[in-house]
């Protein structure tokens, strides 16, 4: 007769069974935190790449800091050539200020059109497909409402229009970088959107700010159209980047202190 070979026990596999499965538990949310960790820092030196936009086109417009376009958006048909597709602050910091574009190839609109670069450096890697418009509409499927971009808007505070457009717009010309008094301090570009009204962290992508006409405390409920920092990324945080060229993260409470609001998003600046 054979000899009978070795085998586990019915209560030995149970045991390997359940230890495997606590491993698992344990490892699947330090996996996950590794995950959104990495996403967050992408998202970051997405950010950063962008505010060097920002920097070389100052260093080749005498220190000006890019249009928001050219002319006040909705005043001119899109058949116009002064239409802002042609002259919106993407297309610049492309044009002028070394960027890649970020136009969807897949489905592209005229120069990136009013709906805004949606890929590479310009995508939010948290930002899924339905959070951004689609085609050269500037209209996201989830909602129906109005969206823009991959997940990063500017601080629109600090950049004006190229033309008055019969004095219409607000103002004319962007502020230049040594007029903003303290840079470290103020937001430029980043994780900005229009949250679903529901009370979530959800957030359709937006192309700016616009102090000080919205300000904190920015609500998830209710109004839908508020725009503000979008805290889309694990822990609720938001990932901003400011005038003098770094990028921070800044969890909901804190981009809802109102002591931080004066210098951050509509800070001091000299000059027009």
């Amino acid at each position: 007769m054979a000899p009978r070979r070795p085998a586990f026990t019915l209560i030995e596999l149970l045991v390997v069974i359940s230890v495997i499965a606590l491993l698992i538990s344990i490892l699947l949310p330090a996996l996950r935190t590794a995950r959104e960790t990495a996403r967050s820092i992408q998202c970051s030196s997405n950010i950063r790449q962008l505010a060097i936009g920002f920097h070389t086109y100052a260093s080749v417009e005498n220190d000006a800091l890019v249009n928001f376009s050219q002319i006040a958006i909705g005043t001119l048909g899109s058949s116009d050539p002064r239409n802002p597709i042609y002259g919106l602050w993407h297309i610049k910091l492309h044009e002028v200020g070394g960027l890649p574009d970020g136009v969807d190839p897949d489905n592209p609109n005229p120069d990136g059109g009013t709906a805004g670069y949606v890929t590479g450096i310009w995508h939010c890697p948290v930002v899924e497909s339905d959070d951004m418009p689609r085609g050269a509409s500037s209209t996201a499927t989830r909602t129906g409402r109005t969206s823009w971009g991959g997940g990063y808007g500017v601080n629109r505070g600090f950049l004006g229009y190229g033309n008055a457009n019969g004095g219409s717009s607000p103002w004319v010309g962007s502020h230049r970088m040594a007029e903003i008094k303290k840079p470290s301090l103020a937001f430029l570009i980043g994780d900005l959107g229009r949250p679903d009204g529901d009370g979530t962290f959800r957030y359709r992508t937006w192309i700016g700010l616009f102090p000080p006409s919205v300000s904190p405390p920015w609500p998830l409920a209710g109004n839908p159209n508020l725009d503000q920092p979008a805290c889309r990324h694990y822990n609720n945080i938001a990932n901003l980047g400011f005038v003098d060229g770094h990028a921070a993260s800044y969890d909901y409470d804190a981009i809802n202190d109102p002591d931080i609001w004066p210098d951050m998003f509509d800070p001091p600046v000299t000059g027009g």
